[in-house]
């Protein structure tokens, strides 16, 4: 399911999203630090990176998405932004 998030729902529930170029790291379960990486490692942490997602139609969309290095892994989630709007 597809939902819009509201500025003010991210703010108010703490919702970690990346903006362009940046990489969060997640430091607890709750949360997450800004990095400076030229390369994601692959050490079993959690992180959230910003960046563009490229449709087949031509379309860029701005996008955080999740990178997790464990095999198995069932947790899947993007968010772009449309209009000024996120969406997950």
């Amino acid at each position: 399911m597809i939902m819009p998030l509201k500025i003010d729902d991210i703010k108010k529930y703490d919702i970690r999203i990346a903006e362009k170029d940046d990489v969060l790291v997640w430091v607890g379960p709750c949360a997450a630090k800004k990095m400076d990486f030229k390369a994601i490692p692959l050490d079993g942490r959690k992180y959230e990176c910003g960046g563009t997602v490229l449709l087949a139609n031509g379309l860029h969309l701005q996008a955080s998405f999740l990178i997790i290095d464990k095999p198995f892994l069932i947790e899947d989630f993007i968010y772009t932004k449309i209009n000024d709007i996120w969406y997950n």
